[in-house]
């Protein structure tokens, strides 16, 4: 019996054609394809799990690089000076074809000396090299690097769409899951395909509802982050001091702030819907635009000016 890869690595996309959606970025990335001249550093910025690193080597394909030219580092692991010392050594030859492509992934994680280094390299890359920074906070990375990228930011799928990509696969794929079982799935992925592939995967060929019982187990991102941003969304309704959303607001770093936003727009929606209280009202308007760039300082900026209303 044959043996397949599971779906995530089958799914994923090789071309641009192929990437489920972000349109306005895949747009852009086709647009320099047509130019003869084309920009050679990027910046894809994001929540994690979005599709940053999956648009980079679709790109980097469809600008023609072979899979010997592409090397993908991975900052949390190679951080240091020297890493980026090696990485520039090794552009001083010749790649396998006629061009190559680095993709650094996570690189917010990059020291501050890593990141000096390379400035040079993202100014002037050798000839035929397209550099991709990966990055879901942008805010760490110097100004002198996002200064010489090009910027993108992605977004995760929305619902409809991610539902609708997955019936395709089931029908592609010929799989045994069912709408009611893919809508859960797309719930629990939050905009993420790998994810929700992930849990086609481990569900496929289930009865529905063994299927709907195991996705139930399943924590989502917002789940793990659940207590926090309640008890944030409280201290807001409360009209607690800052003192205390402060103290609340720091048990939330290092988590992903686009998911905390999410959240907090999600509770104080509810919270509107059934009261008519015009606080949800007040911090969804702080809470309306994305800290893909901002990142934890959008996050705690957001959350002071929603108090500062409250409170005049």
């Amino acid at each position: 019996m044959e043996v397949k890869t599971e779906l995530a690595r089958r799914m994923r996309p090789a071309t641009l054609d192929e990437v489920w959606g972000n349109t306005e970025v895949v747009e852009t990335l086709k647009g320099f394809l047509k130019k003869d001249i084309r920009p050679q550093t990027y910046l894809f910025k994001g929540a994690s799990g979005c599709g940053k690193t999956t648009l980079a080597r679709a790109y980097a394909h469809d600008l023609g690089v072979d899979d010997l030219d592409l090397t993908e580092i991975n900052a949390s692991d190679n951080n240091g000076i020297d890493d980026m010392r090696q990485l520039i050594e090794n552009l001083s030859y010749h790649g396998f074809g006629d061009c190559r492509a680095v993709i650094l992934d996570e690189s917010h994680l990059l020291s501050n000396s890593a990141q000096n280094s390379i400035l040079k390299l993202l100014e002037e890359p050798p000839k035929d090299t397209y550099m991709f920074l990966c990055t879901t906070d942008p805010q760490k990375l110097l100004r002198t690097i996002l200064s010489r990228c090009i910027q993108l930011e992605v977004h995760p799928l929305e619902d409809r769409l991610m539902l609708k990509k997955l019936k395709g696969v089931v029908a592609s794929e010929k799989l045994n899951a069912s709408t009611d079982v893919l809508e859960v799935i797309v719930e629990k992925a939050e905009g993420v395909p790998r994810v929700a592939l992930k849990l086609l995967d481990k569900v496929e060929g289930m009865d529905e509802a063994t299927a709907l019982t195991t996705l139930a187990k399943e924590s989502s991102v917002s789940d793990i982050i659940e207590l926090d941003v309640r008890k944030l969304c409280q201290a807001f309704l409360k009209k607690e001091r800052w003192q205390e959303i402060s103290a609340i607001l720091k048990t939330l770093k290092g988590l992903d702030p686009e998911a905390v936003r999410r959240q907090v727009l999600g509770y104080m929606a509810a919270v509107l819907l059934n009261r008519g209280d015009p606080i949800p009202a007040i911090v969804i308007g702080y809470f309306a635009d994305s800290f893909f760039s901002s990142g934890y300082s959008g996050l705690v900026y957001a959350s002071y000016g929603a108090f500062q209303e409250l409170h005049s």
